[in-house]
């Protein structure tokens, strides 16, 4: 049958960054052998450039799979106007798409990405019109997260933007969040319909196995991968732990971010902190089972509850220090003794945890968080159980 998947943010193996969740859900489909035709954005939020390569991979894309690129304008910044004004043109240039898809053409099942909201609310309405089933893919909680960049007060605001999250999640046929702690904020009416948890994992097997280290470095090695100029604990870890004896910090991911990040550390003679802008993500993965924990530290009002780094630390074994808190990934760290979760989002709890992970050291402890996450977050089981859902939930 055929099959739309959209996703506007997430990568596709031409972008030289590994598949994160849509590309691996759609080559499942095409391994079963369905027709997909795969909907993105012409503009690459995680590099943010233009995507000007016209195949799905190196290897060309395969033969059942039709890539549709929505012209869409850049913007540079994370958070701002100019995003908005992208999302708002990407949406409505998917909804002249989609009025021209032909009754020949049409697909016989959606799995759509959300966020963002204008894209996905004209797609829930395509879809009501044409009768095809719908299921919505939560990978974020817009617009319930724009609180952390809002001032005080606004409710007015964000309404309207409930209201089309509740249409799009009223519309949809089945849900499926990257975490159960989405579940709360989708209204209990809505959770009878079919609903399932997939993680967002992550290839598992390309990190290579830990190793004990060579030579005498007694240094606690520290790890911290993603974007720092809208986590507002970033800085707080760095003074926490600047000119830290025998701890160092390796900070991987800020892009351009990270030249002032690398200023202030030059400003105040900060030698045991190191940035490294961008990795590729197999530098990065292999990069990764060096260290000894890292830091999974988010920005406390972004209400993100199982992050993509978190399955990138465990799949290299490494303990955390983590933010997050109330939710699955406090339980799973607490139950498995994968680090420690902060009850503080204070400097001084930062460094005592750090410290106290120190003195754990020990690298069978880490041997044994690898096993877990090829146990529990491979993307290829993921998405494998993922397709058999979707393909129940579709049947019934």
């Amino acid at each position: 049958m055929k099959v739309l998947i959209f996703s506007a943010f997430d990568p596709i193996p031409s972008d030289n960054i590994s598949p994160i969740r849509y590309a691996h859900l759609a080559e499942e489909f095409l391994k079963n052998g369905h027709e997909v035709e795969y909907i993105t954005s012409y503009f690459f939020h995680l590099k943010k450039t233009y995507r000007f390569a016209k195949e799905w991979s190196e290897e060309g894309t395969p033969h059942e799979l039709k890539l549709t690129k929505i012209a869409t304008p850049p913007y540079k910044k994370h958070v701002g106007l100019r995003r908005l004004y992208s999302h708002y043109i990407l949406a409505r240039n998917l909804k002249a798409y989609l009025r021209k898809i032909s009754p020949a053409d049409e697909p016989a099942l959606i799995i759509s990405a959300y966020p963002p909201i204008w894209a996905n609310f004209y797609l829930a309405k395509w879809a009501k019109s044409k009768k095809i089933p719908y299921i919505v893919d939560v990978q974020d909680l817009w617009p319930f997260n724009f609180t952390q960049f809002l001032p005080v007060g606004n409710s007015l605001i964000l309404s309207p933007l409930k209201k089309r999250f509740q249409y799009i999640i009223s519309n949809a046929l089945a849900i499926a969040p990257v975490s159960g702690d989405y579940l709360r904020y989708i209204p209990q009416k809505y959770l009878k319909k079919p609903n399932r948890v997939f993680r967002l994992g992550i290839e598992c097997e390309l990190f290579p196995e830990i190793k004990p280290k060579n030579g005498r470095n007694k240094n606690f090695e520290l790890l911290y991968i993603g974007t720092g100029s809208t986590n507002k604990l970033l800085p707080k870890a760095i003074s926490a732990l600047s000119n830290q004896q025998g701890i160092r910090l390796h900070i991987i991911g800020l892009r351009e971010y990270a030249y002032e990040i690398e200023k202030y550390l030059e400003e105040h003679n900060i030698k045991n902190i190191k940035i490294t802008p961008w990795l590729n993500q197999q530098e990065l993965k292999e990069e990764a089972v060096k260290y000894d924990a890292a830091l999974l530290l988010v920005n406390p009002s972004s209400l993100i509850y199982f992050p993509n780094k978190a399955f990138a630390y465990f799949a290299a074994g490494l303990p955390v220090v983590s933010n997050i808190k109330g939710g699955e990934l406090e339980e799973i760290i607490a139950e498995n003794n994968f680090g420690i979760t902060i009850k503080n989002n204070t400097e001084e709890d930062i460094r005592l945890a750090v410290n106290d992970l120190k003195q754990r050291k020990d690298i069978a402890d880490r041997v044994r968080i690898q096993e877990f996450a090829r146990k529990n977050f491979d993307s290829e089981t993921i998405y494998r159980e993922y397709y058999k859902w979707a393909m129940q939930v579709f049947n019934s």
